[in-house]
């Protein structure tokens, strides 16, 4: 049996599954059907949920999605605003071409020392450019540096009363037709 066959079977026996579909339900049938992880990803996801604040960590389809819309965008430049261990700034690296540059910004060494290793394992350890400092001078930074229009997708997902902040930054740093993304 194929690839699709077995999808559209696992389907249809979904499909076909009492009327009362949960949203649990429907995100492990996404997972299980359409979420293709590479073996880094699924190393640092299980080392991820491990960790005691693991519920930091972005959803696994957020992160298949991530790499999709990077690579639809045709993203080269990307910042990721919030790191904990790099479950999406590894999801990033993994979607940009070999001459891309991810961008992540935390406050915390210890949570992104976790994803290190994977980084490299992946072989994307040269693309990720992490920066351990407060979000908002980080962006600054990276304004000066790049200039505006330079960023194709940005994700946020770090100290939510400084969401504001962080998208004021963003929408200087994104080109026109980049995508802004938030987390909670």
């Amino acid at each position: 049996m194929t690839y699709q066959e077995r999808v559209l079977a696992k389907g249809l026996q979904f499909i076909k599954a009492s009327g009362n579909i949960t949203p649990v339900e429907i995100s492990r049938y996404i997972e299980e059907t359409a979420v293709i992880l590479h073996p880094a990803q699924k190393a640092l996801i299980e080392e991820t949920i491990k960790h005691p604040k693991s519920s930091m960590m972005g959803d696994v389809t957020q992160l298949a999605w991530f790499r999709w819309l990077i690579r639809l965008i045709g993203g080269r430049k990307i910042v990721d605003v919030g790191v904990f261990t790099g479950c999406s700034t590894l999801a990033a690296a993994l979607a940009v071409p070999v001459d891309g540059r991810v961008y992540g910004f935390d406050t915390c060494e210890e949570f992104v020392n976790i994803g290190r290793p994977f980084f490299k394992q992946a072989g994307v350890e040269d693309k990720i450019d992490i920066r351990i400092c407060p979000a908002i001078a980080g962006l600054d930074c990276l304004l000066e540096e790049l200039g505006e229009d330079s960023i194709d997708f940005v994700f946020i997902d770090a100290v939510k009363h400084e969401y504001l902040e962080y998208y004021e930054r963003a929408l200087k740093l994104v080109r026109p037709h980049g995508v802004i993304a938030f987390d909670n």
